[in-house]
């Protein structure tokens, strides 16, 4: 399986499955691994609470609860990797620490 990442013009940032058939699925978020099902599960009840729209922030903070949830553990900027792509910046790209730093602390403060 791929996974790709990037902005379409009209539906904006979208990430896509391709399965090794060739048949592609965009997503707002995925998932893929071990416990893909659970992952899946998780940021799809995360995107309807957000009535379908997530900013910025939203989309990395569902991200990495959903993460955390499913391997049941909590983490440090510098043990995960998070990527984003916006319709503002389309071009996929991955987080510093210290913005990853910045979103973990402003999720243990909303605790």
């Amino acid at each position: 399986m791929i996974t790709l990442v990037g902005c379409d013009e009209e539906f904006g940032p979208q990430v896509f499955k391709i399965d090794p058939s060739g048949s592609a699925i965009g997503f707002k978020a995925l998932a893929t691994g071990a416990k893909e099902q659970e992952a899946m599960t998780q940021l799809e009840r995360a995107y309807k609470k957000c009535e379908g729209v997530w900013n910025h922030k939203q989309a990395v903070e569902s991200a990495i609860k959903t993460l955390s949830t499913v391997i049941s553990s909590d983490f440090r900027a510098n043990e995960i990797e998070v990527g984003v792509a916006t319709v503002a910046q389309p071009l996929f790209r991955k987080l510093s620490e210290q913005e990853i730093e910045a979103v973990l602390n402003d999720m243990a403060d909303a605790m």
